[in-house]
Formats: structure tokens, C-alpha cells, sequence
């Protein structure tokens, strides 16, 4: 179920041990704030103070270009098989791969086997709680040799679909599907 988390959200932490011991320097010793749904720059690392205003009057990242709401986007990906694996014609190949929208929830993934032009549905795991990635999985059997492309996309729990278009993460986070090659051959 999709949610927004404002100041009060019991989501947002100040974390100040990573498994059990004070955080190392590299992850924002003496503490940082972990504001889920939001990209990485909206959780500020080596907090050792907070001053409460009545606004919000952006940060160093905002005055760098990046985008000021840092909401994540909408992402699906693949695990398994890697890019440039080599399967088999007429042999089951496992997909698998996670999908993540923040916040709002995954409610779709499908995959395609020949670039885009047709999608399947995949399955959907339970994830292990409304701020964590789905896991999915699927199964393909190719039916002929030679070189396919294989693409993932996900819907978010709004019906919102993931973004086609690739960009890079500047300013805004990454987008675009998941692309691998798989090369099909008649034996292995």
C-alpha cells in the first residue's frame, strides 16, 4: 500500500550503530538520517547536531544541481541470468531480479524476451515489509538460436509505470529498463 512520510513518520531514523556497533566513518559516523522512499542524498551522513526550522531550505546536494525532492524512482532489474549468458534452445532459463519503488510499492513487473515488442508478467515474493524491494521470478524457454534481448519493467503500487527512458542518476536519479543479452544457442 503506497504511503508518504513526512517529518513524523515513524520511518525516518537517526542511525547511530550499523549491526550492533557505532557506525564507521565511511558510513556516517557519528550518526545519519535514513529517510526511506528518498534517494541517499536526503539522508545527510556524519550528523553531529540538528537544528529545527520551519522550512526546508535545501542542502548542499540541492545547491550541487540534484534534485530537490529525491523521491526514487520506480526500478526493476535482473539478477539472473547475468548480461551475455548463453542458454540453451528449448531449455527453461530462470529470471530473477528485484523491484523497488520507495515508499508506494511494487504491484508489477513484466519481462520481455525480444526487446520490448511483447511482455509477460512475472511473479511477485511477499516482500519483508512495505519499504523493501520485491523480489520476482519468471521462467523462459527460448525457442530458437541466435541473440535476444531481454528487458524488465515494474509498476508501482499507484499503477504508475517505471520510466522507458534512460537518463543518467544527475539530476533526478536514474531510468530506463533493465537491458541483458542472452545469446541462444542449439547445445552448450
Amino acid at each position: 500500500m503506497p504511503r508518504s512520510l513526512n517529518a513524523g513518520s515513524p520511518e525516518i531514523l537517526v542511525a547511530y550503530a550499523l549491526d550492533g556497533a557505532p557506525r564507521p566513518t565511511g558510513h556516517g559516523f557519528p550518526a545519519r538520517i535514513v529517510v526511506p522512499g528518498h534517494y541517499g542524498m536526503k539522508g545527510p551522513k556524519w550528523l553531529d547536531s540538528i537544528d529545527l526550522t520551519s522550512h526546508d531550505d535545501g542542502g548542499y546536494w540541492e545547491t550541487e544541481g540534484w534534485d530537490r525532492s529525491a523521491l526514487v524512482k520506480t526500478t526493476a532489474r535482473f539478477d539472473v541470468p547475468d548480461d551475455s549468458a548463453i542458454a540453451k534452445a528449448g531449455e527453461a532459463v530462470s529470471l530473477l531480479g528485484v523491484a523497488f519503488a520507495g515508499t508506494r510499492g511494487i504491484s508489477k513487473v513484466e519481462f520481455s524476451t525480444d526487446d520490448g515488442r511483447t511482455w509477460s508478467a512475472a511473479n511477485l515474493k511477499v516482500p519483508l515489509s512495505s519499504l523493501t524491494w520485491v523480489l520476482w521470478d519468471a521462467s523462459w524457454t527460448p525457442s530458437h538460436e541466435g541473440a535476444h534481448v531481454l528487458k524488465v519493467r515494474a509498476m508501482d503500487g499507484t499503477g504508475a509505470s517505471q520510466d522507458p527512458n534512460s537518463s543518467s542518476s544527475f539530476p533526478t536519479g536514474a531510468s530506463g529498463y533493465h537491458t541483458i543479452h542472452v545469446d541462444v544457442s542449439r547445445s552448450l
